[in-house]
């Protein structure tokens, strides 16, 4: 499992791992690892049993334990921090990242650094975060701890080849640390290896046989490469193992989305939700039920689930995700045909941004979001001066904060604005700088490579979208659209499940 579970986890890294970490009492003698302070052998143990259940992406189990492991030491700053990363709730995160921040002071100097790397990953701010990384990379060359910490980081900045390198040197380092064969097999399916990301999975099965998260990964692999039947029978085989992994239900429900067979795959999404126990996998549950709708060309129930999500969020009090919703709105409505009422969920977004009382970094990140969303209604609505307008102005925030996914979605935005406008050489030199693993970017290349009359490039762009099975909200919103092209260029609909 490699998905994103909740708006929060955008923030956090995707720290997939399975720490073999030493205790206060062996700072000395095991300096090549990455040391772990706390005061009690018991606290130390439950750490390292929360760790693991963490790195096979058991979250609640791993939550508990870290919560365990903080009572038998309260000043435990690691046990803070993997709080956050192991939480679906957005005041827990928030709470524990304050929490180790404070209490850093009582850890070893690398645990601090170690500490700034995830908060600066939170900030959005990468080059802080690489710096603090490449100090423990210099120091810990052969922790694993490190070594999969700075493969998830190259993971983030869609540089596979190099963070499968870093995944490698985990496994040399540990080579029972089986957590580094699944982002391997991410990697490789990343970079359309698919044999090789296949040899990984199976890899990771046969070391945890009795885990699900291996038989979920496969079967993410599985659907991506349109073997729906195939990736349903692993996510049931995860499901036979723990009936409480979720994500196997978002998987079997996103299998369905591809079949066609709507309200079964909404049924999955209930599932997930029914057995969800952190409420940010609940508002994940509900999101996916949206996206369905999209899917299905249903736009108004897909706005009142939208609304249902948002009344969940605020009775959770998870304020980033009722912002979120609002934001989500307005794309959607900007998307198909109803760029006023966007704006009016983007002005409520931006007004909850201003006056909640988010933590300063947090409360960037999302400045930036609306901003780019403001910039995309702007242009759907033909207003093309003030999206530009807005566009120079999000500039300026997102040099400021050097974060790579930013500037993707900033020339993602730029590049649709140059396409509505069809200034079509100009949107592509935006677009080969925007996200070049999204559908969206690949669907507005196609758009201004049909301008331009080129009928072999969008086809072949239309037919990619359309064919696409990683589902997404942005994948929603084009693909009908990118199918329909298809059909009109000649293209078979049974082509669209290769």
């Amino acid at each position: 499992m490699n998905k994103q579970i909740s708006l929060i986890s955008r923030f956090l890294m995707s720290l997939i791992l399975g720490l073999s970490l030493t205790g206060l009492t062996s700072i000395i003698t095991k300096a090549q690892t990455l040391p772990v302070t706390t005061s009690s052998q018991e606290a130390l143990q439950l750490f390292k049993e929360g760790q693991n259940k963490l790195a096979n992406v058991q979250r609640n189990d791993a939550e508990a334990l870290f919560q365990q492991a903080i009572q038998k030491d309260p000043n435990f700053a690691q046990a803070y921090l993997f709080l956050a990363l192991s939480s679906g709730d957005y005041n827990v995160i928030n709470n524990s990242l304050k929490k180790a921040e404070k209490l850093s002071d009582k850890a070893s100097p690398d645990e601090q650094k170690f500490i700034k790397c995830v908060l600066a990953d939170f900030e959005g701010n990468n080059s802080k975060q690489k710096r603090y990384l490449d100090q423990l990379l210099n120091k810990y060359p052969n922790d694993n701890i490190i070594q999969m910490t700075a493969g998830n980081y190259y993971y983030g900045q869609n540089e596979y080849q190099t963070a499968i390198e870093h995944y490698n040197k985990a496994l040399a380092a540990n080579p029972d640390f089986a957590q580094a064969y699944n982002m391997i097999g991410y990697c490789q399916s990343q970079l359309g290896n698919y044999e090789e990301s296949e040899n990984a999975f199976k890899s990771y099965i046969k070391m945890v046989p009795n885990n699900p998260n291996p038989h979920d990964s496969y079967a993410e692999l599985l659907m991506k490469m349109g073997k729906y039947d195939e990736s349903i029978a692993q996510y049931n085989q995860a499901l036979k193992i723990d009936p409480d992994f979720i994500s196997a239900y978002r998987g079997i429900g996103d299998n369905y989305i591809f079949k066609g067979d709507f309200a079964t795959a909404r049924t999955y999404y209930d599932k997930q939700f029914d057995h969800a126990k952190a409420v940010g996998d609940k508002l994940n549950a509900m999101r996916m039920k949206t996206i369905s709708y999209v899917h299905e060309g249903n736009i108004p129930e897909a706005i009142q689930t939208l609304d249902k999500e948002r009344t969940f969020a605020q009775n959770e009090k998870q304020i980033p995700d009722i912002i979120d919703t609002h934001l989500t709105s307005s794309l959607i409505y900007s998307m198909t045909g109803n760029p006023q009422e966007g704006l009016k969920h983007n002005d409520e977004a931006a007004s909850l941004i201003e006056k909640e009382p988010l933590p300063d970094p947090l409360k960037k990140l999302m400045t930036v979001d609306m901003m780019l969303n403001r910039t995309h209604v702007l242009t759907m609505s033909g207003q093309y001066d003030q999206a530009m307008a807005e566009a120079n102005e999000v500039k300026k925030m997102i040099d400021q904060h050097q974060n790579k996914n930013e500037m993707e979605n900033w020339n993602l935005a730029m590049g649709v604005l140059q396409v509505r406008q069809n200034k079509n050489e100009e949107a592509l030199s935006y677009l080969k700088k925007a996200n070049s693993d999204s559908p969206v970017t690949w669907f507005y290349k196609a758009s201004a490579y049909e301008k331009m009359g080129n009928k072999e490039k969008s086809a072949k762009l239309y037919k990619k979208v359309g064919t696409w099975n990683v589902n997404n909200i942005g994948l929603a919103l084009v693909r009908n659209t990118a199918l329909n092209k298809m059909k009109s260029s000649g293209v078979s609909t049974s082509e669209t499940r290769k």
